[in-house]
């Protein structure tokens, strides 16, 4: 009898351990499953490389147009600002605030959102605004951010359709970022007037995510 129960034993034993393997490779085959799908790309988003484009070439090449008095240089480089061109007396003599203030207040008389952050925390300055229109009419707002770094180019227009697509890496608030060919990517939406807003950035996308969220953060607190 104890042969038989030692045979019967191993044999318990011997299948528990079979059917443990084949677990642990269904397991390993259904992580490497999902650890494979984590790692495709996302899906094209026609938004995003039209941002990419505009990014790179308003990188080479970037004349602001608003205020009226903005002006650069041949090279694109320096930017001077008319002050005190109207009667609201200014609080600051920050001319980094006042050139902001200036972009802000154009783009709303041109009906579009003010779309500024403050990234002078993470060493960025206000390049300048450039206004335009799209194929269909449509405005468009693209606002320079430069660093030694590299830059950062938010890109403002209305868009009744647009949702923010599948695949954003993390959230922040109605902001929504994206790693995309090799290009950091934040997405917002003012609900007034369905306005989109794209930042575009070379930077890691955690650094990107930080800078915007200390950005939105002090914007709070004012």
């Amino acid at each position: 009898m104890r042969p038989a129960a030692s045979r019967s034993r191993r044999w318990l034993w011997g299948s528990v351990g079979g059917v443990t393997a084949t677990l642990i490779i269904v397991v390993a085959l259904i992580a490497g499953h999902l650890g494979n799908r984590g790692n495709e790309p996302m899906a094209q988003v026609p938004a995003f490389d039209t941002a990419i484009g505009k990014y790179l070439a308003l990188e080479r090449n970037f004349s602001p147009n608003v205020p009226a008095e903005a002006y650069s240089n041949t090279d694109g480089t320096v930017y001077a600002w008319v002050q005190d061109r109207d009667p609201v007396q200014r609080i600051s003599n920050d001319e980094a605030t006042d050139a902001a203030d200036d972009v802000a207040r154009a783009y709303r008389q041109m009906s579009m959102p003010d779309d500024l952050i403050d990234l002078s925390p993470a060493g960025y300055r206000l390049a300048g605004g450039r206004a335009d229109t799209l194929p269909d009419g449509r405005p468009i707002t693209y606002t320079l951010y430069a660093s030694d770094l590299g830059t950062i180019l938010s890109i403002c227009y209305p868009d009744a359709s647009m949702a923010a697509p599948v695949g954003a890496i993390n959230w922040l608030g109605m902001r929504s970022f994206y790693e995309y060919k090799g290009y950091s990517i934040c997405m917002s939406f003012y609900p007034a007037g369905h306005f989109v807003s794209i930042l575009v950035s070379r930077m890691p996308i955690t650094q990107l995510l930080n800078d915007v969220a200390a950005a939105d953060s002090a914007l709070a607190n004012k």
